[in-house]
């Protein structure tokens, strides 16, 4: 618990570190009277970008309403236009003859202009007989939507696998607009043209890890050389994949990772029993662990340093261990030793983690983030008179291709 608050702690200070800078990207503003603005533009949380255009410039902070303005955006990046919908900014996908935008979750389609606003939902629906008696009801997928769209591009042939295959999602209805305006001999201009569908990136790591065993219930007399817990720093290499989708928001990734941990745990402890015997411990556990990190990474931010959080489960296989105990018993009649097996691993665990961190988009081939990490994994040991909990807390420096 300790770790886990020092982790929350730690991000807090990270977050109000970088919040002051994180979302500012060069930019533009396109005014009411159609002059365009070179300046820094604020891509942060989506809902925020919808309601208000936040710029800097010279270190001077400027907000803008959708009234006042007409376009935002930034070079390369996503960009918003107000007057689609009332009182907004919409994000542009493709603009051309067929142009297509999107406000939050749903879709917004211009032709000419008539704004066309798809929507699927679940409709009632009640199957009759011939005598009009009803068998058979439910909730059924409102579709008309698609047939609404036909009849609005119907001045243009387009295929029928584009039709027959249309859904509403941003990459369907971008291509569906290609197609129309390219059959018109119309000029589409896809904006977020220079970053991928998807993007897959690798990555190294290195840091260190506190890694830290805890008996939790079944503590007998059999086991009386074991502290109330064991802590190992030592450190950890590792690589890491990458994936996410840029276009649909690029703020979200799935991470799967790959690190090799060792850890190396040393006690002595003295025992005194009934019969006057005096016990001492020397208890030696060495194990290496191949851990197998997955998690949903989010970033708040897409600016110059972007604040981080991440969740989700880690497998562990334990590669190597060893472990060993020496009683040194002292009584009256002399001094016994005796040897053996301090803990039986578990080849593998489960854990459940959290993660917080900030990363630099200064660099153009590379992204270094730094990383916290905690991981509480489950069982270690297979005895029952003796459950021993493992958990880990690292520090690690990441560098991702770009």
């Amino acid at each position: 618990m300790k770790k886990l608050l020092t982790l929350i702690f730690l991000f807090l200070s990270i977050w109000l570190t970088a919040a002051g800078q994180a979302g500012f990207r060069d930019g533009y503003v396109i005014t009411l009277t159609n002059d365009s603005i070179k300046t820094q533009v604020e891509i942060g949380a989506s809902h925020a970008n919808y309601t208000v255009c936040t710029t800097k410039q010279n270190d001077v902070i400027k907000g803008y309403r959708p009234s006042e303005i007409k376009a935002y955006g930034v070079y390369g990046g996503r960009s918003f236009q107000s007057g689609i919908l009332d009182d907004v900014f919409v994000e542009v996908l493709i603009s051309g003859e067929l142009a297509v935008y999107k406000y939050n979750s749903s879709f917004h389609i211009k032709k000419a202009d008539r704004i066309f606003s798809p929507e699927e939902k679940e409709i009632e629906a009640t199957r009759t007989d011939a005598a009009g008696n009803v068998i058979a009801s439910g909730t059924v997928i409102d579709t008309r939507w698609k047939g609404q769209l036909a009849s609005l591009i119907n001045d243009c042939k387009i295929s029928e696998n584009t039709l027959r295959n249309i859904q509403l999602t941003e990459r369907k209805l971008v291509a569906l607009a290609l197609e129309y305006n390219a059959c018109r001999g119309e000029t589409s201009v896809v904006h977020k043209s220079s970053e991928p569908w998807t993007r897959v990136a690798l990555g190294l790591n290195v840091g260190i890890t506190n890694t830290t065993l805890t008996p939790v219930s079944g503590a007998s007399y059999e086991y009386e050389y074991f502290p109330d817990s064991y802590n190992s720093w030592n450190p950890t290499f590792g690589a890491f994949l990458s994936l996410s989708a840029p276009k649909i928001d690029g703020r979200l990734a799935f991470h799967i990772g790959a690190n090799v941990t060792g850890a190396s745990f040393n006690s002595y402890v003295v025992r005194n029993n009934p019969y006057d015997n005096v016990t001492e411990y020397t208890t030696r556990i060495r194990m290496t662990v191949l851990s197998f990190p997955i998690s949903m990474h989010y970033e708040f931010t897409n600016g110059k340093f972007s604040p981080f959080v991440e969740a989700g489960f880690s497998y562990d296989r334990i590669l190597s261990g060893h472990s060993d105990v020496t009683a040194l018993v002292r009584r009256q009649a002399g001094i016994e030793r005796e040897y053996r097996d301090a803990l039986t691993f578990r080849k593998s665990q489960f854990g459940l983690g959290v993660g917080a961190g900030i990363v630099m988009n200064t660099l153009k081939k590379y992204r270094p983030s730094l990383t916290l990490n905690y991981y509480s994994t489950s069982q270690m040991n297979d005895d029952p008179a003796l459950r021993v909990r493992g958990s880990r807390m690292a520090a690690s420096i990441i560098v991702m291709k770009r």
